[in-house]
């Protein structure tokens, strides 16, 4: 509280003693103030009326204005001991009667009870420095029954303010005012009044503070353009108790009405901090007044504001702004360890801009916890830029216990755009845990561009212990606004959330909203499980359900969300109308730096009957890690059986089953991909740089699971230009790529059967020769008269069961069935397959279906051809390795273009490991060649 212009208690130049409680005359308070007035200098009215007391003084009239300095003092009265033994009575007061009224400046009243005035106690409309201290205002003398002032019209209650530079009580308890039992218990009207002081009363309860005798409306009301006074201190002995009052503790109203400090006051509570004595309505209203400091950094400044029957503080109307809540607790008593709440929200903000809830340094954060609504409420088209910043918010003062806010840590609806909850600094962060229901809600189409970042939402303070919300950590019902951001700064933690999503996107106005660089289900270092979900097993970390066009992660660097260590799924994405989202940049089932497994207990990513989403991209930084998860790394399903489903996905760029650099083992417990029962149109990959997923590691044991598992009847979903390898561990049944029923399936006649992908056929290969090129050899049976496109991977290892994966795609061609169903092929890719390793291949139709991986073949080099001649007879051997099986010795005269190459007709014949042709010379030129036909 700064140095104010406030008098101390003045030397007197006359006494004028008051000798008995009569109206008037000699010896009267009447005859003392009217003798002070003509009297030059400050004068000093003393008591010394006869008799123990206390003695009441009943008005006829108003007692003449206080015109000249002056010191009325009843706690001269013989036998004072800080109870009033002088009681002026204006109940028989003509007019609308004021007790006491000054208006001469560096007045002082003191001792007195005054009660009963139609107007007000004690009116100031001096030039300031008045002192008004140690009075019972609106009680009796005994400061148990309520006698209050302002019961006229109009009537303003106990002390009214016209002028600056008062103070109104002090920092010792003897000079404490119990102001009760009036209209209002303090008012200041006018820009006049200005620099006043307000500290160590009792406003609104009984002289022991502890049972109620509040003031019909507030306990201290400022309009007018009231400015920069001060509502308490930060010295203990400052504080004012303002309790039990029928409205709010203290109402301050108009945008003229700023830069008031409250501060270090007990508001809604008893004397001790503990014990609810509630103001019917708000423990503090600001309606449209602008700059309040509520609190501050200090313990000394913080307010405790509780037990109130409406909001702790509503901060009120357009015209209000630039308010600064800052150090209090709201919501608990005064040790910040239990509950003593707010009826309604602690901090509620309505169509009010700019306003500062805590703030970004050290102190400044509330703790905001125990109340019966939310801890903060942000609503209303008007409400926008204000800042919600270092609180606790829900826990207890140490961050370590759950004080939880009935509903929501943190509610923003009805329109509130452009808000920020947290910041890009430690001190900005705000730890919103344990409430009722969900820490951060957003709701309403016009709720947008609000900013969660930097904040912990269900962990303690530390950010590694579980101190859950209810429900959702974050919830979004609102489109357009941003959880996190790219980089450490931005990021939230939101782990530890019980009953449901670490984030939730709900419903058809939860769209473009995005989720970006946050820890969810990890603890505040991303290297331990702190998952959501927990105890119920149900939650993930987050739930999109009916919400489309969101995004979750990002390609910069430091955007994408590590989803981890949740009870359920990573991510969890329901229904029809959740669609367009992306999902980029994520580390799912890991730790933060990709190295080590931190499960998802049943999945990373599922999809029920969501279409149309995007998993990873072919740009840098767009693929999604997806590894050390229980059950299925990528989930599809349809919504209903029957339902349309998960149709039409795009899956790119993803590392699934490795660590984060992508060629180290770090598999999911199931299939990297499933695709359910009525499933299409999804595609897994593509062969444009940056397309192809890596998906390996699928149950590195011995049950059999796949890396692509696309069941019956799910169809025309494209697998192309992946690296799939290390599938299904020793077991047999364990592939690249499952169609169907379990296991590798057996190719039929004129591909007439049905199941996952229509069970397509996959090519059977015969040769695979590797030299500057990649030659292949194979046939195709399929569908009639029919065009496929055929893909090529060589692979280090074949599977158990000899069939093939894909591990790295080598190219594609195309081959055409005939009527027969059938045809062979010999294509040549540019890329070259290592010499020694296993090359498979897939077929897919021109609704791609994909097939399953074919068989192996052994690659092997390009044979040479060796020449040897001989005379006797003449002729000519051309031998080569008999390992290369199914080539065709070609001859030709020329190499003119164009050559014309035949082939040379005598069969050849194996020994000591070579194919031999001879041929008995010709004349001319020979030229000869091996080829696959």
């Amino acid at each position: 509280m700064g140095a104010l212009a406030v008098s101390s208690i003045p030397l007197h130049a006359a006494t004028f003693t008051v000798t008995n409680a009569n109206d008037a005359g000699i010896g009267s308070l009447r005859a003392a103030i009217s003798n002070a007035n003509f009297s030059a200098g400050a004068d000093l009215i003393d008591f010394a009326i006869p008799g123990t007391g206390p003695f009441t003084i009943n008005l006829v009239g108003n007692l003449p204005s206080v015109t000249a300095t002056a010191t009325i003092d009843a706690t001269t009265q013989p036998l004072y001991a800080g109870q009033p033994l002088v009681e002026l009575n204006g109940a028989t007061a003509a007019g609308n009667g004021t007790g006491i009224y000054l208006l001469s400046p560096n007045c002082v009243v003191k001792g007195l009870a005054i009660n009963r005035f139609a107007r007000e106690g004690i009116r100031i409309e001096s030039t300031g420095g008045c002192v008004i201290q140690a009075n019972f205002i609106g009680t009796g003398p005994y400061g148990t029954n309520a006698l209050g002032n302002g019961g006229g019209s109009p009537g303003f209650g106990g002390i009214a303010l016209f002028s600056a530079g008062n103070r109104i009580g002090g920092t010792n308890a003897s000079e404490r005012n119990l102001i009760s039992g009036n209209l209002h218990g303090v008012v200041a009207q006018t820009a006049g009044a200005t620099s006043n002081q307000i500290v160590g009363n009792y406003i609104g309860v009984d002289v022991t503070g502890t049972k109620r005798l509040g003031n019909t409306y507030n306990g201290v009301y400022f309009y007018g353009g009231t400015s920069g006074n001060f509502i308490g201190g930060t010295n203990s002995g400052a504080r004012n108790l303002i309790s039990g009052n029928s409205q709010s503790g203290i109402y301050l109203v108009d945008s003229a009405s700023a830069n008031n400090s409250i501060l270090g006051n007990y508001i809604g509570t008893d004397p001790t901090g503990v014990i609810a004595i509630s103001n019917v309505s708000d423990g503090i209203t600001i309606n449209g007044a602008a700059g309040t400091v509520i609190g501050g950094t200090t313990a000394g400044a913080r307010n405790v504001i509780s037990g109130n029957g409406g909001r702790g503080i509503y901060l009120n109307a357009n015209s209000g702004h630039d308010n600064l809540v800052q150090g209090n607790y709201i919501g608990t008593d005064a040790s910040g360890a239990a509950r003593l709440a707010n009826l309604y929200s602690g901090v509620e903000i309505f169509n009010s801009v700019s306003n500062t809830v805590g703030g970004a340094v050290s102190g400044a954060g509330n703790l905001i916890s125990g109340n019966g609504l939310s801890g903060v409420y942000v609503s209303g088209s008007i409400a926008t830029r204000n800042s919600i910043q270092g609180n606790l918010i829900g826990t207890s003062a140490n961050g370590s216990l759950a004080l939880g806010n009935t509903n929501h840590g943190v509610f923003i609806a009805a329109s509130a755009a452009n808000n920020l909850v947290g910041g890009t600094v430690t001190a900005a962060r705000n730890v919103i845990s344990g409430n009722g229901q969900n820490g951060v809600y957003l709701a309403d189409a016009n709720t947008t561009a609000n900013q969660i970042v930097g904040n912990y939402i269900g962990t303690d303070a530390a950010g590694t212990g579980r101190l859950g919300n209810v429900l959702s950590g974050v919830r979004l019902e609102a489109p357009l606004n941003v959880v996190g951001g790219a980089g450490a700064s931005t990021r939230n933690v939101i782990s530890g959330n019980t009953n449901n999503h670490g984030v939730y996107l709900f419903g058809s106005l939860a769209f473009s909203n995005t989720v970006s660089g946050n820890f969810i289900g990890v603890d505040a270092t991303g290297s331990a499980a702190l998952g959501n979900g927990y105890p119920s097993g149900t939650f993930s970390g987050i739930g999109i359900s009916s919400a489309a066009a969101n995004t979750i992660g990002g390609t910069v660097t430091g955007a994408g969300n590590v989803i981890s260590g949740n009870a359920d799924k990573g991510i969890y994405v329901f229904g029809a109308a959740s669609t367009r989202n992306v999902f980029q940049g994520n580390s799912i089932g890991t730790d933060a730096t990709g190295n080590s497994a931190v499960p998802n207990a049943n999945g990373g990513i599922y999809f029920f009957g969501a279409p149309t989403n995007t998993i990873g991209g072919a740009t840098a930084g767009a693929g999604n890690l997806i590894s050390g998860n229980g059950a299925v790394a990528l989930y599809f399903s349809d919504l209903n059986p029957g339902g349309a489903g998960a149709i039409g996905n795009l899956i790119q760029g993803n590392f699934i089953g490795l660590k984060a650099d992508g060629v180290t083992a770090l598999g999911n417990t199931w299939h990297g991909l499933e695709f359910l029962n009525g499933l299409t149109n999804n595609v897994v990959g593509g062969v444009n740089p940056g397309e192809g997923n890596r998906i390996a590691n699928a149950d590195a044991g011995s049950v059999g699971y796949d890396g692509v598992r696309i069941r019956d009847s799910a169809s025309r979903n494209l697998v192309r230009g992946n690296s799939i390898f290390g599938n299904g561990g020793s077991a047999l049944a364990g592939l690249g790529i499952d169609l169907g029923v379990d296991g590798f399936d057996t190719n039929d006649g004129c591909d007439s059967d049905g199941g996952g992908n229509l069970r397509q056929n996959y090519p059977v290969l015969t040769a695979a020769v590797s030299g500057n090129v990649t030659t292949v050899r194979g046939s195709l049976n399929s569908t009639a008269n029919s065009t496929f496109l055929l893909q090529f991977y060589a692979n280090a290892i074949a599977e158990p069961s000899n069939t093939g994966e894909g591990q790295a795609y080598l190219g594609d061609g195309n081959v055409t069935t005939d009527a027969n169903c059938t045809n062979s092929f010999t294509i040549t890719l540019t890329n070259v397959a290592p010499v020694g390793q296993r090359l498979s291949a897939t077929a897919t139709d021109a609704a791609n279906n994909t097939s399953e991986f074919s068989a192996t073949v052994l690659v092997i080099p390009q044979p040479s051809l060796l020449i040897t001649y001989s005379n006797a007879p003449a002729s000519v051997t051309l031998a080569w390795t008999n390992t290369a099986t199914g080539f065709v010795l070609q001859q030709a005269t020329n190499l003119n273009l164009p050559v014309f190459w035949s082939n040379v007709t005598n069969a050849p014949v194996s020994s000591g490991g070579l194919f031999r042709v001879t041929l008995v010379p010709l004349s001319g030129n020979r030229f000869y060649r091996l080829v696959l036909p």
